[in-house]
């Protein structure tokens, strides 16, 4: 009896973590699903894939080698359609030689599952931290966020809830960064929040939309309430600010970056918050090189309290740019913020700001020539 034709066609395909997860001592090395999973046809019998996660097995490489440990990557697509919360990393080396895919079909699951990283409300897809932590792409690892899909969703809203940041460094100390290309990032390319001693060389980024729809907010990188950030020999192409330098970040170091299509350079936004002061000093952007943008070189600022100290722009270079150097001291729509749970007026505010959409932080419309 031929049992060819009583088979259904497999339309998702569901493996344990370990069959793609090699542990030797201290070493994990990962394979992708897809690598292990064949497909086959014979006698009408028809296997296919077409929802592999590959993420369980990754983040049981993080927690069986997180810790004194090196995470291998292996060449080859990783499909990821989960959150990665890996922030209790010890003296971990991690390669990828790999393309991660976040998926674009549950953009629902990330608008609920994606992390909180406080700072305005936004989350983010993947969250590392702990100390003494090196993730090197050596030039082949791609991270790609479908962000077209996230773009269309928000349908030129600039703050959509729940739209990720791709990687986030999460109350790290001494991490590195290097060698990673970013394709069609969610939103937020990078974010470094609570953490210092932070070096991040070697990335190539690129979000633009195809179509219409306004690309604004995927920054190739925003540091917060961080200190001693290092930054060099960048090359980023997105719809808003290159590199941002917002509140309480202090040395913060950034050289050989190419910027097109964004706001460049930027200190801020800051003040957003009326009941907690920013402060920001002892920045250095230098041998900065921005194109077709809105800015070269920019503080902005909300009418909050704090202040901007011993900043220096050197050696910028621009072609084609609305604003070489802009300070904007209002760049809200509306004033003052909603209050805390915690705080109720009267108490102290700054002075209120008529702002209008001039002066927003659109830089998206650069290339549309508004």
């Amino acid at each position: 009896m031929r049992f060819s034709t009583l088979f259904p066609v497999l339309s998702t395909v569901v493996l344990p973590s370990s069959a793609a997860l090699v542990k030797e001592g201290s070493r994990c090395v990962v394979s992708p699903i897809s690598a292990a999973v064949a497909s086959s046809e014979e006698g009408g019998l028809v296997a296919r894939q077409s929802q592999v996660d590959d993420t369980p097995q990754i983040l049981e490489a993080f927690s069986q080698c997180g810790q004194d440990g090196t995470i291998i990557l292996q060449e080859g697509t990783y499909h990821i359609r989960q959150v990665m919360d890996t922030t209790n990393l010890r003296n971990v080396s991690i390669e990828i030689y790999g393309t991660l895919v976040w998926s674009a079909d549950n953009l629902d699951y990330w608008r609920r599952a994606s992390f909180d990283v406080v700072y305005a409300g936004r989350q983010t897809a993947w969250r590392i931290g702990g100390r003494d932590i090196t993730m090197r792409g050596f030039g082949k690892a791609l991270f790609d966020g479908n962000g077209q899909a996230w773009i269309d969703l928000a349908n030129g809203a600039s703050n959509l809830n729940g739209r990720p940041i791709s990687l986030t460094v999460w109350y790290g100390t001494n991490v590195l960064i290097d060698g990673i290309t970013w394709r069609m990032a969610q939103f937020w390319h990078t974010f470094v929040a609570h953490s210092e001693n932070v070096t991040m060389t070697n990335l190539d980024m690129y979000t633009l939309s195809s179509n219409g729809r306004s690309s604004q907010n995927t920054d190739g990188t925003d540091t917060w309430n961080s200190k001693n950030i290092f930054i060099a020999n960048w090359t980023v192409t997105c719809g808003d600010d290159c590199i941002a330098v917002k509140g309480n970040s202090t040395n913060v170091h950034v050289k050989n970056v190419a910027c097109t299509e964004s706001g460049a350079t930027v200190i801020g936004s800051i003040g957003s918050n009326a009941w907690q002061p920013d402060y920001v000093e002892n920045v250095v952007f230098e041998n900065i090189t921005a194109k077709h943008s809105s800015n070269a070189a920019w503080i902005k600022t909300y009418p909050g309290t704090g202040y901007v100290r011993n900043v220096t722009f050197r050696n910028i270079h621009f072609e084609d740019v609305n604003q070489p150097i802009y300070l904007s001291s209002c760049i809200c729509t509306s004033w003052p913020p909603p209050f805390p749970p915690f705080l109720s007026p009267p108490f102290f505010l700054p002075q209120t700001c008529n702002c209008n959409n001039n002066n927003n932080n659109n830089n998206n419309n650069r290339k549309r020539g508004n």
